[in-house]
């Protein structure tokens, strides 16, 4: 089986939630052929053309370069699947006009991008393109992986008798896992951009005794650098030089150890499609604050977090404290929580369900 699979960016050129959990799936895929053609970050770093595996290989280019769309039409002709990861990248039009045109399968994993904080930015040209695409392209099936971006699929795609939608949850598997003494730190892990709602934070550490508020993250884009100057304005304008710390972009062995000394995880974020850096932290028996924005109810369900409301000051100070004034033994009971909640999303659960969906169609 042949998947040309499209994405903005993908791992090893970047590291985000999805690009990593997509690199992870792909890995598992030891008899089907992978072609991932991304625009990438760092595409000057490296070669256009990567072979990862024998059946995984990775094409860099310019979302407006001619050959972008040149290696998407060889690539695709002899395809079983064209699959995506984003429903704006501009390449994807072409494959769901070539799919239309060749009838070749077509997935669709718009990754947040349907949710309402994503889709007002650029809103006009965004509701634009769903428009075409409601009227040009009538079979295809989406990927969610949330209750809540199934109904927001749904919400946005009109051609509700003609397309199929398919909740996978990414997958994740941890490489490292640390018995460390917790300090007095709370941990935002991710990229420093406006919808992850970091400064929400910043008014409940005015209320916290001898705590550190770590940021772990880099600002790549243009409105992602702006939304770093407004974080460190907050912070001089709440005195709290002394309480939050930005660590930058962290990477294996590193960002698991962060995680392993933290006290709690926070994902604070106005959206999320899912969110892997919850994954990340169980993995260290790390519990989770997630906004009620996040698909992460079940952290209560299996006690080892909190799904909050962070506009409710008190009660993330409460919830916060929680977590500060337990003990080593207190997290030391926390493993088992954790790791059956992360048992549920291992790689060869998730395959399974990617397997069905593609033996599906």
């Amino acid at each position: 089986m042949k998947i040309v699979h499209l994405a903005p960016y993908y791992y090893p050129d970047f590291g985000g939630g999805s690009a990593v959990s997509l690199f992870s799936l792909n890995n598992e895929f030891s008899n089907h052929k992978k072609i991932i053609i991304s625009e990438g970050l760092n595409r000057k770093n490296h070669k256009n053309h990567i072979i990862i595996s024998d059946n995984h290989e990775v094409f860099y280019y310019h979302r407006f370069s001619f050959k972008i769309y040149y290696t998407i039409f060889k690539e695709c002709l002899n395809a079983d699947y064209i699959q995506t990861s984003s429903f704006f990248f501009p390449p994807n039009f072409f494959a769901y006009i070539f799919s239309k045109i060749f009838k070749k399968n077509l997935i669709i994993s718009p990754r947040g991008e349907f949710f309402e904080f994503a889709i007002n930015k650029k809103r006009r040209s965004k509701f634009f393109l769903i428009k075409l695409f409601n009227l040009l392209i009538s079979r295809v099936n989406f990927h969610a992986t949330s209750d809540e971006e199934v109904k927001i699929i749904k919400k946005r795609i009109h051609n509700k008798k003609n397309i199929k939608i398919y909740k996978i949850p990414n997958s994740f598997e941890s490489k490292f896992s640390f018995s460390t003494r917790r300090k007095r730190q709370i941990l935002f892990l991710g990229r420093i951009n406006p919808i992850k709602n970091i400064h929400s934070l910043f008014e409940i550490l005015v209320n916290l005794n001898d705590v550190k508020y770590l940021i772990a993250g880099e600002a790549i884009l243009k409105n992602e650098k702006n939304y770093l100057n407004f974080l460190k304005k907050e912070i001089k304008k709440y005195n709290l030089e002394d309480k939050v710390e930005f660590l930058g972009k962290l990477s294996g062995e590193k960002k698991f150890k962060i995680i392993s000394t933290s006290k709690c995880l926070v994902l604070p974020s106005y959206s999320e499609n899912f969110g892997n850096v919850v994954l990340e932290s169980l993995s260290q028996s790390t519990p989770v604050i997630a906004s009620h924005s996040t698909p992460w109810g079940v952290l209560e369900e299996f006690k080892c977090g909190f799904h909050e409301d962070f506009s409710l000051k008190n009660n993330l100070v409460n919830k916060i404290n929680f977590f500060l004034e337990m003990d080593d033994i207190f997290f030391e009971n926390l493993k088992f929580n954790c790791q059956n909640l992360l048992d549920k999303f291992s790689s060869k659960i998730i395959k399974d369900k990617w397997i069905n969906l593609y033996n599906s169609n």
